[in-house]
């Protein structure tokens, strides 16, 4: 016997349990103070059809088998129908459906509907589930789950809309002004969100040529475990060290910039899943061996030049002219659609390119941040 000798207990597995008829021909069944039918009342009864959530099994010294409660009660087995899941990790995000879909009582689509969510739905979810399956299921704020990956179809149900609280970064390195050649510095910082990552990264890059600098300036990566939601530079992750105080010592005479960057989402079974794209923590300008003053820097790798005739420098979907299109221009949108008393640039808000700032460009930006292929113009 385990713990106690009335019960022992058998697993640890978590279940959602729905209530059913029970054998006494009520219509709710009773979660009780312990594994016997002749129990106190722990908890209010849970009608016929409704869910509870399950964090183990135990045996009575009976042979009868109860299900342990997340609250600390007992529901007997035979007063329950239940569904195995397992917890991947916690997270605060808002995320969006791509098309109408409806939550479910526990991560399984025969386990009865509860609500009904239209397409572009935003959401809170606070974690993220596996069945017996393989797929992949969201539990939002109401205990209800919605299908964020179904494995059958290789299919993504939900896209990552926006923090909830936005990530932050302390003690931080930020090299600046001129360093000899051959200088080191060591590369810190701690990362710490509300969402997984996928990878963090620190790199250089030549800002004559828009690309990493050669050698020394290779981006060092680590990919932290799933469900990973701090990240410390100056420590080792997952067995690499990317303090390397170092590796960022060896530069040639010439013009830098110093860049933390982070990719949220996570990786299971091989399959990686981004939320959103990848975020930009520091970025810090110095130069090696005093080069002078560079006349013409290159645009960032992977940035593009504006499109022939186009001289404004016009960045689509920059409705706030922050310099770069994101969650917060998207909610400015929306607010200057409904009429709140918030001015945007409307060049920039067309995205659809039909020369006005309407509805159908603020649902194109929504689109855009879903992850859906769309291009905003």
């Amino acid at each position: 016997m385990i713990g106690n000798p009335d019960y022992e207990t058998l697993d640890s597995t978590l279940r959602i349990g729905i209530s059913t008829k029970p054998a006494s021909g009520e219509d709710q069944c009773y979660v009780k103070e312990n594994p016997f039918e002749d129990s106190n009342d722990k908890s209010a009864s849970v009608p016929e059809g409704n869910a509870v959530r399950i964090v183990g099994a135990v045996e009575n010294k009976y042979g009868n088998t109860w299900y342990k409660t997340a609250d600390g009660g007992y529901v007997y087995s035979g007063d329950v129908t239940v569904w195995e899941y397992s917890k991947l990790f916690s997270l605060s995000a808002n995320f969006q459906t791509k098309k109408s879909q409806n939550s479910y009582l526990a991560p399984y689509v025969d386990s009865g509907k509860a609500n009904a969510y239209p397409a572009g739905t935003v959401f809170e979810v606070k974690t993220f589930v596996t069945n017996s399956y393989g797929n992949i299921w969201a539990e939002l704020a109401d205990g209800t789950y919605l299908n964020f990956y179904d494995k059958s179809s290789d299919v993504q149900n939900i896209y990552f809309m926006s923090h909830v609280t936005q990530p932050t970064i302390t003690d931080a390195t930020k090299p600046t002004g001129n360093r000899n050649v051959g200088a080191s510095f060591v590369m810190k910082g701690i990362i710490k969100a509300q969402v997984p990552f996928v990878s963090v990264s620190c790199r250089i890059i030549d800002r004559q040529t828009g690309t990493d600098a050669a050698g020394p300036g290779t981006p060092i990566t680590v990919k932290p475990g799933v469900g990973t939601r701090s990240v410390d530079i100056s420590k080792t992750v997952n067995g690499v060290n990317i303090d390397t105080s170092t590796k960022f010592g060896k530069l040639t005479k010439g013009w830098y910039r110093y860049e933390i960057n982070a990719q949220f989402g996570f990786t299971y079974n091989g399959k990686t899943f981004n939320f959103g794209s990848e975020q930009n923590f520091v970025s810090s300008e110095f130069t090696v061996g005093n080069p002078g003053t560079l006349t013409e820097e290159a645009p960032p790798a992977g940035d593009e030049a504006p499109p022939a005739g186009d001289v404004s420098g016009r960045i689509p979907g920059d409705v706030n002219e922050n310099g770069s299109f994101e969650p917060l221009d998207a909610l400015r949108m929306l607010k200057w659609l409904a009429g709140w008393d918030v001015t945007i640039n409307e060049s920039n808000a067309d995205v659809n390119g039909n020369g006005s700032a309407d509805p159908l460009d603020g649902l194109r930006m929504l689109k855009a941040l879903a992850g859906w292929d769309v291009v905003l113009q």
